[in-house]
């Protein structure tokens, strides 16, 4: 039996397969889902399955209908062991079934990623190969905020709002009402130099041990978090980001330096600390 499968446009059936196998766990991984696809996925898993949802929340992913909240509740309360990450910069689509196969695609968890567009999918059922992406995959889950349901009920709700309302080219109130909402979700419960703290972590790993300096930093950083790292007033939570986003920054750098989780070494670069 082939450890590779290719999948190309209307995989669905395919797609059905696959999601019958899960035994313990599936990982999505999609920007975009529709609730259509939602109850498809949820309707082909077995009973008990633990679904873990990472997504981007975002209002204009909302406002353009291509991502519904009520798609990330359905599958984040398919059991109560599932849950949902929000996740900022998030464009992989991925599929995973336990610690045995997963599926790498273009395709994102709608109709058109199912069965209209040309979309081009491979699934893998090599065992260390699906432990390298489940790895990969929950080292960037760190950085996301945890997502209730009642925030993602409250979300549903501003969207549709927008949707109801006709909107000039200026965001109206409805859709600058939605942008917040979605702004807390993105720092969820977390202290500033706690988000900026796993935001370091993150891009210090991938540095790959040789480290950065403060500018890689500063600009990782913001290329990761674009809608806290902004030059303009934004308050989320009444906790001021922008422009005060580096100060914020400056926290969690020394915090993490006084844990002894990272270094300043001599080639001025900040690393993990016992990494070369």
């Amino acid at each position: 039996m082939s450890n590779l499968k290719l999948y190309t446009r209307g995989w669905r059936n395919s797609f059905e397969r696959f999601l019958g196998g899960v035994s313990e766990e599936l990982i999505v991984v999609t920007p975009y889902m529709r609730l259509d696809e939602a109850n498809f996925t949820a309707d082909c898993l077995r009973k008990d399955v633990r679904v873990r949802v990472l997504t981007d929340i975002n209002d204009t992913a909302l406002t353009s209908g291509a991502l519904q909240a009520e798609a990330v509740m359905r599958l984040a309360t398919i059991s109560s062991h599932s849950s949902a990450k929000n996740l900022p910069r998030l464009h992989a689509k991925i599929y995973v079934a336990d610690e045995k196969r997963a599926i790498i695609s273009s395709a994102n968890l709608t109709k058109g990623g199912l069965d209209n567009n040309f979309e081009y999918g491979v699934e893998i059922a090599t065992n260390a190969v699906v432990a390298n992406i489940r790895a990969d995959i929950s080292e960037y889950e760190k950085i996301g905020a945890t997502v209730t349901i009642e925030q993602l009920q409250k979300i549903a709700c501003a969207a549709e709002t927008v949707h109801s309302k006709k909107t000039s080219s200026k965001k109206s109130k409805e859709e600058q009402i939605l942008l917040q909402e979605c702004l807390r979700l993105r720092v969820g419960e977390r202290a500033p130099t706690a988000i900026f703290a796993d935001a370091l972590r993150y891009i210090l790993l991938r540095s790959g041990g040789v480290g950065l300096t403060h500018k890689q930093i500063i600009y990782s950083v913001e290329e990761i978090y674009p809608d806290l790292c902004t030059e303009g007033n934004r308050i989320i939570n009444d906790v001021r980001y922008g422009k005060l986003w580096k100060h914020h920054l400056r926290n969690a750098q020394q915090s993490l330096k006084k844990r002894g989780e990272i270094e300043y070494s001599a080639e001025k670069r900040w690393r993990l600390k016992n990494k070369k």
